[in-house]
């Protein structure tokens, strides 16, 4: 068939990242030589966006250079991601507490996270800023706890924790 390439043809494009609990690993796909090697602590999960590894970690993100693994840059979510969607430039991620979008260049578009009523007040809601700290919108919401699996649905693409591992 015309446009069809042979199954066992290794992909063009960079190298195979295997993420371990504290180490990624970049792969050379067609020799199985070790390109680089970077630490990590904490590391949850691994997205590509263009030229970029975003790697959500507890305390945020931190972006990589695909080639070298050198470091780029971190950005602080104030909650912990544990689900992403690439989406052209933009990384989404979201996590129990919030969620938040950026870009391919590192930049934080927006950050939405749970926050807490000030003074005698016990309401909980979540609250969206901009790239420039100022307030975009606030909902008052159900306590989301620990223990909730959070989502993210964008056009045709659904991003999911997993929920079998403990």
């Amino acid at each position: 068939m015309a446009g069809m390439t042979d199954y066992r043809e290794t992909p063009v494009g960079g190298p195979l990242l295997w993420a371990t609990k504290r180490t990624i690993f970049a792969i050379e796909p067609a020799t199985g030589a070790l390109r680089w090697r970077r630490d990590i602590s904490d590391l949850r999960r691994l997205f590509r966006v263009g030229s970029r590894v975003y790697v959500l970690t507890v305390s945020g993100v931190t972006c990589l250079d695909i080639n070298s693994g050198q470091p780029i840059g971190e950005v602080a979510l104030g909650f912990v991601p544990t689900a992403g969607i690439v989406a052209g430039d933009r990384l989404f991620v979201a996590g129990p507490d919030g969620a938040a979008a950026l870009h391919e260049d590192g930049t934080l578009l927006w950050r939405a996270k749970r926050e807490f009523g000030k003074g005698l007040t016990l309401q909980e809601f979540f609250r969206c800023q901009g790239r420039n700290g100022a307030d975009l919108w606030a909902e008052p919401t159900v306590a989301a706890g620990t223990f909730s699996f959070p989502g993210l649905l964008f056009e045709d693409q659904v991003a999911q924790p997993d929920l079998d591992s403990k």
